[in-house]
């Protein structure tokens, strides 16, 4: 009996989070429109909705609780996509093309122009140009500079869908592809980069390095686009939904997902995005189709239930870890500074130290400290390359960050001294003393010293051989005096990742370069005692 009584528990708490609508998102206001809400831009106090059948609405939404439309034009065709700049409204209209509508006394919007260009299902525009994605066919590129006479100048055929533009790139989004156009000459665009290995793209928004794109059944996928002949996705984040729209602010990526309704995916790690909080679709909400972002709210079209406005502040509270954040080498004795982000956080942070990460061996290393995004820190031992560091709210610990990667606190080594370097046949033999200090006066074990050689003052160093062992702090350079009548020997004192360390060198020959040895064996390194030999 009290088995069966667990299993109906769980079952119960497993149906009770399934059935969970929210989280850390709150539904604020509504406006019911007409048709059927596919996009929305805002600008001011208006929310400008492609409404479908219904054309373009102008809703006021200076009360997020109470908006009202206040205008409208009902466009030919079917409403699909809209950008707003400066007093006009740029509208995707399907196969009646775009249509440019004056929004400057927005309770009587008008026609300007418009562009018979059929199935143009997204618009982006930038400076005197209009970019519209022509469904099927290509980016085609818009002189706007006289809305009442725009002119096509330009075009790429390529499957696109939606487009966003940033500098001299638009970036084009079908059902099946990703491709990156370089519009630097607006009359003759040339794809420069493309990825097949998009299924179902709906739209893309574009930040810093990355593309973000809603692709349909499979959610969110982030492209790199640092290299815009070799875009790259990098990471991918699964929505419940179909992701029809995204919208990018600061470390967030908001989705509408469709029968979903609103995600909000954490995306300050690019390679490993998280759910951060959601408004999923009840009954009485339409599927989500388009999302924006303005002040301190979020406004997404929902088909047949118009425009819904949210707010999530809640779900974008958290705090990011910028340095260290990666792989890096922070010596002992070193005074380094921590830095972090963060947004809607009350009070002051805890920042504690891992030198075992992932074991649960956390260390304070400052409590209760203002979250000003810095605190200096002065570099303790012991040696570890398991370091991480953790940054958490005091008013709430569940909401704080971890470093992405290890890093390592190390040492770095005092410089061998005493180097000598006595000719015995045909044989060089070096001798040093060992190291028993860091720079800082730390003291130290150095199990490895490296040693470099070259024949010519103006050559680049050269490995020679690495010693193994504490106490091993000489070395003997067989049969060298016949073959070169100068030489000149260098040791460095290593400290690091032994193990690693071994089995790096094992496949290194004598002969490659100090700086190409350097990078690869990490850890740290001496500066240099150099010897030269007559």
């Amino acid at each position: 009996m009290r088995t069966l009584l667990s299993i109906l528990t769980i079952l119960l708490l497993s149906l009770s989070a399934l059935a969970q609508d929210s989280l850390n998102v709150r539904r604020v206001g509504y406006y019911d429109t007409p048709g059927y809400a596919d996009a929305v831009a805002v600008s001011g106090n208006y929310a400008y909705v492609a409404d479908g059948t219904s054309g373009l609405r102008i809703i006021d939404i200076n009360n997020p609780a109470n908006p009202q439309q206040v205008g409208f034009y009902d466009t030919l065709g079917y409403a699909f996509d809209v950008v707003v700049s400066s007093n006009l409204a740029y509208v995707a209209d399907l196969d009646y093309g775009l249509r440019i509508i004056n929004i400057s006394n927005p309770m009587y919007p008008y026609q300007v122009g418009f562009v018979n260009t059929p199935w143009v299902s997204g618009v982006a525009v930038s400076g005197i140009y209009a970019y519209v994605a022509v469904e099927g066919v290509g980016l085609r590129i818009i002189d706007v500079s006289n809305p009442a006479n725009p002119q096509v100048v330009g075009f790429r055929d390529y499957h696109g869908r939606s487009v966003a533009v940033v500098g001299n790139y638009a970036y084009i989004a079908g059902y099946s592809s990703f491709g990156i156009i370089n519009i630097s000459d607006p009359v003759n665009p040339q794809l420069v980069g493309s990825s097949n290995s998009m299924f179902g793209a709906e739209r893309v928004a574009v930040s810093g390095n990355y593309c973000y794109v809603a692709n349909g059944n499979d959610g969110l996928r982030i492209i790199n686009i640092s290299n815009p002949m070799y875009p790259n996705q990098v990471g991918f984040y699964n929505t419940l939904g179909y992701a029809r729209g995204v919208a990018i602010l600061g470390d967030y990526a908001y989705v509408a997902d469709e029968s979903s309704g609103l995600r909000i995916i954490n995306i300050s790690n690019p390679t490993n995005p998280r759910e951060d909080g959601f408004y999923g679709r009840t009954s009485s909400i339409g599927d989500h189709r388009g999302v924006t972002i303005s002040g301190n709210f979020v406004y997404t079209a929902e088909n047949s239930s118009g425009l819904g406005i949210y707010d999530c502040s809640l779900a974008i509270r958290h705090i990011s870890i910028t340095y260290p954040n990666n792989t890096f080498s922070i010596p002992i004795g070193s005074v380094d500074t921590i830095r972090w982000s963060s947004a809607t956080i009350n009070g002051n942070v805890n920042i504690e130290l891992n030198r075992s990460y992932p074991s649960i061996a956390w260390e304070m290393l400052f409590a209760n400290t203002p979250n000003d995004s810095s605190q200096p820190w002065t570099v303790t031992g012991p040696y570890t390359n398991s370091a991480r560091i953790r940054i958490t709210s005091v008013e709430n610990p569940a909401i704080g960050d971890t470093s992405d990667a290890n890093f390592t606190i190390g040492i770095v080594p005092a410089t061998p001294g005493n180097l000598t370097v006595t000719l015995q046949g045909e044989d060089a033999l070096l001798a040093w003393a060992r190291v028993d200090t860091s720079l800082s006066g730390y003291p130290i074990t150095v199990e490895r010293y490296l040693i470099f050689y070259r024949d010519d003052g103006a050559e680049p160093w050269q490995y020679l051989w690495a010693t193994f062992g504490a106490n091993t702090t000489n070395f003997t350079h067989t049969s060298v005096v016949r073959y070169s009548p100068a030489m000149y020997y260098e040791v460095r004192a290593w400290i690091g990742d032994t193990d690693a360390f071994d089995r790096i060198i094992q496949d290194i020959p004598p002969g490659l370069r100090e700086d190409v040895l350097l990078q690869r064996i990490g850890g740290n390194v001496s500066a240099p005692i150099v010897k030269q030999v007559e």
